[in-house]
């Protein structure tokens, strides 16, 4: 799980953006000797915007999704040799994002 706060809601959007064109065409990249693939994954939209990637390397399958919510990215992954499920992943985000809104709203 990660929260990364910008200093204003276009600056997190930016960002955002940015990572979701870096998906359209990075599909794979060689990490420390490993070939990570990257796929984009349908997720359930929070906050104002969300998406999702599988990324599978070594028999290994993790999911992470990313929410944007005014000036903050919220993310939560999860993974493994196992099982993946992409439910789970879903509710973290969903409880990561109720949490920093209750918190903003204080």
């Amino acid at each position: 799980m990660g929260i990364r706060q910008y200093a204003s809601a276009s600056d997190a959007a930016e960002s955002f953006t940015a990572m979701e064109k870096a998906l359209e065409t990075c599909h794979q990249e060689t990490y420390q000797g490993s070939v990570l693939k990257y796929s984009p994954m349908s997720v359930d939209k929070l906050g104002d915007q969300s998406l999702g990637v599988r990324i599978d390397s070594d028999g290994t399958t993790l999911l992470q999704q990313f929410t944007l919510d005014g000036p903050t990215l919220i993310n939560v992954g999860t993974g493994g040799l196992t099982n993946a499920e992409a439910d789970t992943a879903t509710k973290l985000l969903r409880d990561q994002v109720d949490r920093y809104e209750a918190a903003a709203r204080k």
